[in-house]
């Protein structure tokens, strides 16, 4: 896309699996990613950490994950059976429920969102190395899916300069529940003050 449009170089933002595609976008393309904005979630490694140890809870806020990569199963249950709606209610969903099951009840929609789970490489979090570009992370302590222990590991995974927002009390919804704060922070870290 910025090949097309001529940008050589262009700032990414991304939240949740947009955000695991700004961070290895970042890492593997610096010399084209001006600057990164990642919401929620953390660096790859910094979240592999996390879910590797035994005493933090990152596994535990994570084991949706094997259930979404489970084919058809997963859709069933989702939609038929309403764990969509109550998964989406559970994590503080901000906006109309019922919306957004009508729209993952579409044709081929909801099996779209499952295959970015389901074609996780978890191998691929090796060749992520150091980010260098200026680097924005916002994570929120309402966040029922990312803990703490990857959030605050992220720094150690960031060597060009790096700001961490945590947003009180905001659910993984950022951009949903807080887009005038989020804004805002996005302007300051882009420079459009």
């Amino acid at each position: 896309m910025a090949n097309h449009f001529g940008a050589d170089r262009f700032s990414v933002v991304g939240h949740d699996f947009g955000a695991v595609v700004a961070w290895h976008l970042a890492a593997h393309h610096s010399e084209r990613v001006r600057s990164l904005v990642a919401l929620s979630v953390p660096h790859p490694v910094a979240f592999a950490v996390a879910m590797a140890s035994p005493a933090g809870d990152q596994r535990d806020r994570s084991s949706y994950i094997s259930f979404f990569r489970q084919a058809d199963v997963a859709e069933d249950a989702l939609l038929a059976g309403g764990g969509l709606a109550a998964m989406l209610r559970a994590s503080g969903y901000p906006t109309d429920v019922d919306d957004r099951i009508r729209a993952m009840s579409q044709p081929g929609a909801l099996t779209a969102a499952l295959n970015w789970y389901r074609a996780l490489d978890f191998t691929l979090v090796e060749g992520v190395g150091a980010i260098s570009v200026p680097t924005l992370y916002v994570w929120s302590t309402g966040d029922v899916a990312l803990g703490r222990d990857g959030a605050e590991g992220t720094e150690s995974y960031v060597t060009g300069p790096y700001r961490f927002e945590i947003l009180d009390g905001v659910t993984h919804w950022i951009p949903e529940e807080v887009p005038a704060e989020l804004s805002g922070l996005l302007l300051d870290h882009l420079g459009y003050q």
